[in-house]
């Protein structure tokens, strides 16, 4: 499994919020698909930035802004390989606006490319959305990506032996 799955499967352990009404697209916001804006990183990280990907409505919850995060750099002591050791990219988290606005430092541009998989982990997270086993953060974004990295520095479970059973 790759460091991106981890993460949106985590995103989902970690995001199990009551709620599932249906999107409204065409969401007055500041926020807009392409965008990206720098924000208040964790120390050593302050080339990272959001991307916008999408922004729409999810009663209760309001307005919704699913982002990715790069030039980021997280420890992944269950890659197999250096590359995976190491993650750069989250391509999905949905947060909402006020926790995005209150991260936001400066719009850096709004013509920026996006990771090409963040349907994928938007498709996850939008049938666990629906399921009542997915949310949406709402505290800053600091703070989600410190959850992430926690969760990817744990090492991995381990299975008791047959001969310790």
């Amino acid at each position: 499994m790759t460091a991106v799955l981890r993460l949106a499967f985590l995103l989902l352990v970690l995001s199990a919020l009551a709620g599932c009404g249906e999107a409204q697209e065409a969401v007055p916001s500041r926020f807009k698909p392409g965008q990206a804006w720098s924000y208040t990183g964790r120390p050593g990280e302050e080339a990272s930035r959001v991307l916008v990907l999408k922004v729409e409505v999810r009663p209760p919850h309001g307005t919704v802004v699913h982002i990715a995060v790069d030039r980021l750099s997280l420890a992944n002591p269950r890659g197999a390989t250096a590359a995976e050791r190491r993650v750069t990219v989250i391509a999905h988290i949905p947060i909402s606006e006020a926790a995005l606005d209150a991260s936001v430092l400066a719009l850096l541009g709004d013509q920026h490319a996006v990771p090409p998989d963040w349907k994928r982990g938007y498709g996850r997270w939008l049938r666990g959305y629906r399921e009542k086993a997915a949310g949406v953060y709402t505290r800053p974004l600091q703070t989600v990506i410190e959850q992430m990295a926690k969760g990817l520095d744990r090492p991995p479970a381990t299975s008791p032996s047959p001969a310790a059973k």
